[in-house]
């Protein structure tokens, strides 16, 4: 467990000049270009340690730190990255600031927060995968990050710096999203001083599950609400709490946007806005993209566009209903990652209105490529997906009305997210450029940066963004944090950049190895390799591109260079052992339980009234044999109401007593089953039951009892492991019900147990 002290101490100025030979001249609060040119180093060994690549006159002046990261977000989606979709204030900080078309990131969520906010390789901080993953002696597959990799919030803390982080938050294990915890990776043990946001890898954007600091938010929301107004709201008064009472105190600000991940959610207004834009269809949205990013210069003049991808059906192709289903996804997409932009326009706005903009440095970024999870049709919920139960687009088309409300968890279809990472291969997950090329913009409005408004070519990892703060406030990273002893920055600073366009690159090698994919990038060349599981890692079939020619990353040359190829085979080898993989590589399993969830160290969970909401998580598995047993006890007939649910209106189940029957609604996408007792809950005390038997994987039949009576029965149940990413609840159903008409039990409950055991086939 991470010890925190909290630092009590903060000066005007923050520059260390006396541990380290660099200082970094920013009028105003931001910088000046450097005086002379670094010698490049020979690798990215000798970068890191030398942490800093620019050295100037002066020192800076106490900058605000805000990151500002869009969730699956694709290269091509912003208005100044190309885009069609209406994103102003993000296109003025990249008119004020500097924009990339080399940086690269991990392919999902979790490794790209962890690496952006530790300055290291995510397999090498723990962070290997998303936070369900948690392998028993894989350190680079934690779920959570290693305590001797500091984050920006602790070294920044230390330094003087308010630390605070708004929405997704995504570095802390599943299994401890309860509201007990463990809170030993929550936000504020990561060293936020102040968090308001959600922990999960998404949420729902009208009923969202919020967590402030360390507790869960249990409060209603109004109609009128959305995830995106709340953030903003807590984001100002963060900031207009701080700069009230310590005005020359600076500040650190991590804004994780739940947008554009799904759910596809956002008020009709800003659909509206798109309407008729995407009747055209990905295949001409495709296109245009690519010769407007030509255009405006966000990509080479030669680079040329990746081929269709025979998954994606043609747009001609699609009959006028289809057509008009995905385009209103594809409207709603656009219009949250609108609204996602007019909330960065509010906060630069407060930011001015408070004195503070000047001397704010933004970074914003995207975390991955655009999706293609949604496969050939999109979702109706994400949950759906994992279940791979997927949705027809016979089911989606009666709720055409319905995408972008509370009642449709929209994920958009592949071929949009092929839009969004125009103009690579790829999507989210993967390791071609279409699932780690995303958007960068640094932005300071009294910085000297060169040649402001314009891209820069030169390859940046996400590691590299904290080691670059570090390096323009003049800060050494601590061998010593919270009395840790640290593991060096991996990430390299890219300063020099934004002082000098044609600057060389700092960083000239970086590996990823996820989802049992494998990928290396040095000097120019990159080489991919996706592997097939239950197959040895030496039989993986590398693909290799010469970006320097090849921009898009469309042209395999192994066959042409197969010398340069083992060179980077070997590289990829040397690089994994180094930043905390086991070896020889080993697989990653898919779907397998953590073994510290409660989940998997418990078969019986007993919950009490008045308790707080169980995260889905935590909560007991539902596609295993199990028994629900809840003792109640009802004044009169007229008592009734939810005794236990977990889930929402789009998967769930729910025991429930109405018009004196006990009732069991389990509610599963496509699929629906309810068991209603044949006689009446008796008044008083009595002991009411649900029993689920297995008799195959994912399938069995379901009992009610009532006082041991047999009193209704289901044969034939269809179960899956996850059917919502909502939780559970005892004697209410919290956020959106799983039933809608059922109230809050107005009875007491003593207690709900689950007993569980999970199916063993027969012996033959």
């Amino acid at each position: 467990m991470k010890r925190k002290k909290k630092s009590v101490h903060f000066a005007k100025t923050v520059a260390i000049s006396s541990v380290i030979a660099l200082s970094t001249s920013f009028v105003s609060g931001c910088s000046k270009a450097p005086t002379q040119e670094p010698e490049k180093p020979d690798n990215n060994a000798s970068k890191a340690n030398a942490i800093t690549s620019v050295s100037t006159s002066e020192k800076l002046s106490n900058p605000n730190i805000v990151y500002l990261v869009i969730d699956d977000m694709g290269f091509s989606d912003l208005g100044c990255y190309g885009s069609e979709i209406k994103t102003p204030n993000i296109d003025e900080l990249a008119e004020s600031g500097i924009r990339y078309n080399n940086f690269n990131v991990c392919p999902v969520s979790s490794p790209t927060r962890a690496s952006l906010l530790t300055g290291r390789n995510a397999n090498e901080v723990g962070m290997g995968f998303v936070t369900s993953v948690n392998l028993e002696g894989r350190p680079a597959f934690q779920g959570r990050v290693a305590e001797n990799a500091g984050t920006v919030m602790e070294v920044l803390n230390e330094n003087g710096y308010g630390t605070y982080g708004i929405g997704k938050y995504h570095m802390c294990p599943e299994y401890e999203m309860s509201a007990c915890g463990p809170y030993n990776s929550w936000p504020l043990a990561e060293g936020y001083e102040r968090y308001y946001g959600f922990l999960d890898g998404e949420t729902d954007q009208w009923h969202p599950m919020i967590v402030s600091g360390n507790e869960l938010i249990e409060s209603a929301y109004d109609d009128d609400y959305t995830l995106n107004d709340d953030l903003i709201l807590h984001a100002k008064q963060m900031i207009g709490d701080q700069v009230s009472v310590y005005p020359d105190k600076p500040f650190f600000l991590n804004f994780a946007f739940g947008a554009s991940h799904s759910p596809l959610q956002v008020p009709q207004k800003y659909i509206d806005m798109y309407a008729g834009v995407y009747d055209k269809g990905w295949d001409v949205l495709h296109q245009e993209r690519f010769e407007r990013m030509k255009e405006m210069g966000i990509i080479p003049g030669d680079a040329n566009l990746a081929p269709a991808d025979p998954a994606v059906q043609e747009w001609a192709s699609l009959d006028v209903d289809t057509q008009q289903l995905f385009a209103r996804m594809m409207e709603t997409y656009a219009g949250f990652i609108t609204q996602t932009d007019e909330k960065v326009g509010e906060l630069i706005d407060y930011l001015k209105a408070t004195g503070e903009y000047d001397n704010t440095l933004f970074v914003l970024m995207s975390d991955n490529g655009a999706t293609g999870s949604g496969r050939v049709n999109g979702s109706d919920t994400f949950t759906r997906i994992l279940a791979r139960r997927l949705a027809t687009v016979e089911e989606m088309l009666p709720e055409y009305d319905l995408i972008g409300s509370e009642d449709f968890a929209a994920v958009y279809p592949m071929g949009w997210g092929r839009v969004g990472n125009t103009p690579f291969k790829g999507y989210k997950a993967g390791l071609d450029a279409g699932g780690v090329r995303a958007p960068l913009i640094i932005s300071c409005a009294s910085a000297d940066f060169a040649d402001k408004g314009t891209i820069r070519p030169q390859y940046v990892d996400v590691s590299d963004i904290t080691p670059t703060i570090y390096d323009l406030l003049g800060i050494m990273p601590p061998e010593e944090l919270n009395g840790i002893t640290q593991m060096p920055i991996s990430g390299i600073s890219m300063a020099n950049t934004l002082y000098d366009a044609d600057a060389p690159e700092t960083r000239d090698t970086q590996y990823y190895f996820m989802y049992n994919n494998s990928s290396i990038y040095h000097d120019g060349w990159k080489a991919v390799a996706k592997h097939t599981m239950g197959t040895s890692f030496e039989e993986d079939v590398w693909a290799l591109y010469n970006v320097t020619e090849d921009y898009s990353e469309i042209t395999d040359v192994a066959a042409e260079y197969p010398e340069k190829l083992e060179e980077l085979k070997e590289l990829f080898l040397a690089e994994a052992e180094k930043h905390g993989n086991n070896m020889p590589l080993q697989e990653m399993p898919f779907g397998a339980p953590s073994p510290f969830s409660p989940q998997t160290l418990n078969n019986t969970f007993k919950y009490y009234p008045e308790m707080g909401h169980i995260n889905a998580r935590t909560a007991p598995s539902v596609a295993q044999n199990h028994t629900i047993t809840i003792s109640v006890d009802r004044a009169n007939s007229n008592v009734e109401g939810t005794l236990v649910a977990l889930g929402d209106n789009h998967g769930g189940f729910t025991m429930y007593i109405k018009d004196n029957k006990l009732v069991y609604e389990l509610n599963e996408f496509d699929l629906s089953y309810k068991i209603t007792s044949n006689i009446d809950v008796p008044t008083g005390e009595s002991v009411l039951k649900y029993v689920y038997t297995s008799t195959a994987p994912f399938a069995g039949f379901g009992e009610l009892y009532i006082n041991d009576q047999k009193v209704g029965e289901c044969p034939d149940i269809i179960t899956v492991s996850l059917l919502t990413l909502e939780g559970l609840d005892v004697g209410r159903d919290l956020r959106q019900k799983v039933n809608e008409e059922c109230p809050d039990f107005e009875g007491t409950i003593q207690y709900v147990q689950f007993d569980t055991q999970p199916f063993v086939p027969a012996k033959e």
